[in-house]
């Protein structure tokens, strides 16, 4: 990928272990990521402290991407790796430079797709808590 200068842009890939925590629900994201290879739970914790699981993510596939759409957003949900994964990082400053060199009707789309994504985790979690 090139950044809007022409310059090529580094992913950072990480091997993450069984088990591991990729990042955790309320927490300030300014990173999503390419699942390459394994399987990541998503989860939320409900106020009694138990454990909802929201999906099962299989490569290939994004996570953490609210990070990356919402100016501010806060982590809606946490990610544990189910088994050894790799996983190529995305930070903000790399995913805002593509934006830039698109459409801004993808990023308006993008956008939309964020808000309605963090309304439906909102409602799953209010569901679990019932």
């Amino acid at each position: 990928m090139f950044d809007g200068q022409g310059a090529m842009l580094e992913f950072v890939v990480r091997s993450i272990k069984e088990r591991t925590n990729i990042f955790r629900e309320g927490t300030r994201g300014e990173t999503a990521y390419i699942l390459k290879e394994g399987s990541v739970v998503i989860y939320t914790t409900t106020p009694s402290g138990e454990r909802y699981q929201l999906a099962e993510l299989t490569a290939p596939t994004i996570l953490g991407e609210m990070a990356l759409l919402s100016k501010d957003q806060v982590r809606t949900a946490s990610a544990e790796a189910a088994t050894q994964v790799e996983l190529i990082e995305i930070n903000k400053v790399q995913f805002d430079s593509m934006m830039a060199q698109s459409s801004s009707i993808i990023g308006l789309t993008m956008q939309a797709l964020a808000r309605r994504l963090v309304d439906t985790t909102s409602r799953l979690k209010r569901g679990a808590n019932a």
